[in-house]
């Protein structure tokens, strides 16, 4: 799969060819085409699953459509913090995301999930393109943590990875990757006061991520915690978790923020599940 050679007219008739494929549908675009011809085009449409053709589904390099109820909509940058421009249908009006702990989160959720996706890849058997934007979003990560902690971590930036790519050896720069994704994530482990991990178990989440206590036990504190709320999605966790000891120690307003989040979340799993879909999920799409 790949999109080399497409240029920026090129994802200007796939977005307009997604919106005429899907006259009812109120569909936004997340984020920006930085670099034609390596990045990929991400969806938002509301309530109903769109129609995907084939000339639309090369942009989305594998990934989803997300699919959004219209009741959480207002809501979606508290569970992602999507630039969002609106395309068509009803512009409605997204609230803006002003959460202390949401930076926190995103790293929690996203870097060690980053970490075990990267370890995984045979990156012979994968797109340049697919790697290329694997890496990008690790570097996200990256960044959320050297604004958090004040840190720099070494590794190419996106911008040389994404210009030079033919000329680098792409298994060597994924290696260097993990190693600075591994330095960032202990980094933060360390300066992230919001929780005292202290549980033995493991998880396994899906086929690449899984990690026990030893590896990752911020993580699973905070997933044990999300599978102890009371909804099916925390339910559909708690069945991907095998916890022997925990006794962490959380701040009670993360605490609050975090659950009153996955609450968010788990209407979103609802609304999934009722339509019998098995993707477009914004978070979690691993438990549908």
């Amino acid at each position: 799969m790949t999109l080399e050679g497409k240029t920026q007219k090129d994802y200007e008739d796939a977005k307009d060819k997604f919106c005429r494929d899907n006259p009812d549908l109120t569909i936004f675009l997340a984020g920006e085409v930085s670099h034609p011809g390596i990045s990929d085009l991400d969806f938002v449409v509301v309530d109903d699953t769109p129609l995907i053709s084939e000339d639309v589904k090369e942009f989305l390099m594998g990934g989803n459509v997300i699919v959004m109820p219209r009741k959480v909509m207002p809501q979606i940058r508290l569970i992602e913090n999507f630039n969002l421009h609106f395309l068509q249908g009803e512009n409605i009006k997204i609230s803006e995301n002003t959460e202390q702990y949401f930076d926190l989160v995103e790293v929690i959720e996203w870097l060690p999930e980053r970490i075990l996706l990267l370890e995984s890849l045979d990156t012979k058997s994968i797109s340049s393109e697919q790697l290329l934007l694997y890496l990008k979003s690790a570097d996200r990560s990256i960044k959320n943590v050297e604004k958090l902690t004040g840190l720099q971590f070494s590794r190419i930036s996106t911008d040389d990875l994404r210009t030079n790519y033919k000329n680098l050896d792409l298994d060597h720069e994924t290696k260097n990757y993990v190693a600075a994704c591994t330095l960032a994530w202990e980094a933060f482990s360390k300066m992230c006061a919001v929780c005292v991990p202290d549980i033995r178990g493991k998880a396994s989440i899906s086929k690449y991520y899984c990690f026990d206590h030893t590896r990752f036990p911020l993580l699973l504190s905070y997933l044990n915690v999300l599978a102890s709320s009371d909804s099916d999605l925390s339910t559909a966790l708690k069945e991907r978790l095998e916890i022997t000891q925990f006794e962490c120690k959380f701040d009670s307003k993360f605490l609050q923020f975090i659950k009153r989040r996955f609450s968010l979340i788990a209407d979103v799993y609802e609304f999934h599940v009722s339509k019998g879909n098995k993707r477009g999920m914004i978070k979690y799409g691993w438990l549908l």
